[in-house]
């Protein structure tokens, strides 16, 4: 089941559910996701469903000065029916919101690589009709000891 069949009531055939990956949590992926998913233009034209830690989401819209309705879920518990909220699934360890901001931290490369996988996971299944990411920082990713230098690398080997 897709995110558009999830919606009681209603289909949201003409706005796809778009999962966006938090990237690195001490980058500026957090702050450009928050400002992306407050702005209404996006809403109309898409359900966005953040693949990160809710605390950190959080942190980052009050530091950009955006309100955004974050309501955390459990992987696998699926999208919830309404559009006035910003689901946030968190597949990675809640240390990530411990890593303090502009530094390369390898629990920030795990996060993010873990991000960007359960986010595969979700358009490989259809949960999601598509995926778009935020910035990672490939040194975190290495010292985290993820086999891939990128995205790039990531999804390829994911989609072949």
């Amino acid at each position: 089941m897709n995110c558009a069949e999830q919606i009681s009531g209603e289909r949201f055939t003409d706005r796809p559910c778009v999962a966006l990956t938090l990237g690195d949590v001490a980058g500026i992926g957090p702050e450009v996701v928050a400002r992306v998913c407050s702005d209404p233009k996006l809403r109309s034209i898409c359900r966005p469903v953040v693949f990160g830690n809710a605390q950190v989401l959080r942190r980052a819209a009050k530091l950009v000065g955006v309100d955004l309705p974050i309501v955390e879920l459990e992987a696998g518990a699926g999208i919830p029916p309404a559009v006035d909220i910003l689901p946030c699934i968190d597949p990675a360890s809640p240390a990530a919101a411990e890593v303090p901001p502009a530094t390369v931290d390898p629990r920030a490369g795990e996060a993010a690589y873990l991000y960007l996988k359960a986010a595969i996971r979700a358009a490989a299944d259809g949960t999601v009709d598509a995926l778009t990411t935020a910035p990672l920082n490939k040194l975190a990713l290495r010292r985290a000891g993820v086999p891939f230098p990128g995205h790039t690398e990531i999804l390829a080997d994911a989609f072949g």
